[in-house]
């Protein structure tokens, strides 16, 4: 067996010590936001077993969630605007489980074809071009998201649309409500190309109503001029959070079917009930209702 010598273990030691004189001074002359360690996720690093194809986009918006899953780390969602499910460049948002070493649990894909969403994007919408944490909007201890996608053509051309997506704590859509140029009670004038929901950003309760407000960028608005660009507050106060409620009573019965059946087909006599954002009231919508049928959460 070997033997170390007095110089030996005295080497070791000095060794040792002079490593933790090196990591510490290293930590002591670090300046605030200096990167201490990283960890990067990606279609090969990071944990992450979800399918990217060329030209998706992973990572153009970035939103953190909080803990949505209940497991003490805080999650993210993750735009990917140009992802091709259902349709080409419809866009899609990947909602990421985190260890604490930032490596991917696990994940929920939020698109055309996935997540639950049952809310309808046509190709170029560029869902999941901007995202925004909202908080936990409809009480049920899962924080909320909104999802822009700038290129929506609702009311015209790349108007944008914004889509608030109320979430289960596996990362799927329970319910969604749509803010464009024809949903959602937005009555503010959107013009050809504005591209609302071009940035979106959480401002917490401006009002004091108890729910959150969130701000919506429009760049290419041309108020005063050549796409000058312009900023949307909107108060989130009429937000529904059961949108097949169509009489608001808390519930999702009889009347509501009633309602739905008294609009068919007139998407323009009663945009609310056009559910599923089709710009028709027809089966989808049906079946978007007997989904929720019951109280709503």
């Amino acid at each position: 067996m070997y033997a170390y010598s007095i110089s030996t273990k005295r080497l070791i030691v000095v060794t040792v010590v002079a490593l933790a004189v090196v990591i510490g001074e290293h930590r002591a002359n670090a300046q605030p936001s200096w990167v201490l360690s990283h960890q990067k996720i990606s279609d090969t690093q990071g944990g992450f077993t979800g399918i990217l194809n060329d030209d998706d986009r992973f990572g153009g918006s970035l939103a953190r969630l909080g803990d949505i899953d209940g497991d003490g780390v805080g999650d993210l969602a993750v735009g990917a605007s140009r992802d091709a499910d259902g349709g080409l460049i419809r866009g899609a948002v990947w909602v990421l489980f985190l260890n604490p070493d930032g490596t991917v649990k696990t994940h929920q894909k939020i698109s055309s074809t996935q997540g639950g969403f049952l809310g309808v994007l046509d190709a170029t919408d560029l869902f999941g071009w901007s995202l925004a944490a909202l908080g936990d909007l409809d009480g049920d201890g899962v924080g909320d998201l909104a999802v822009a996608a700038a290129g929506d053509d609702d009311g015209g051309p790349q108007h944008g649309a914004v889509w608030v997506l109320f979430l289960n704590t596996d990362g799927t859509v329970k319910s969604h409500q749509k803010i464009s140029s024809t949903q959602g009670g937005f009555t503010g004038l959107l013009d050809d190309s504005d591209f609302f929901g071009y940035s979106v950003g959480a401002l917490g309760d401006l009002d004091g109503d108890g729910i959150g407000d969130l701000a919506v960028g429009a760049d290419r608005d041309d108020d005063g001029g050549l796409n000058r660009g312009a900023v949307w507050v909107l108060f989130l106060d009429g937000i529904s959070t059961c949108p097949a409620d169509l009489n608001h009573d808390g519930s999702v019965g009889t009347s509501d079917l009633l309602i739905l059946f008294a609009f068919w087909g007139e998407v323009d006599a009663f945009p609310e009930a056009d559910l599923d954002g089709d710009g028709f009231v027809n089966t989808s919508d049906l079946l978007i209702l007997f989904a929720n049928w019951g109280p709503c959460n």
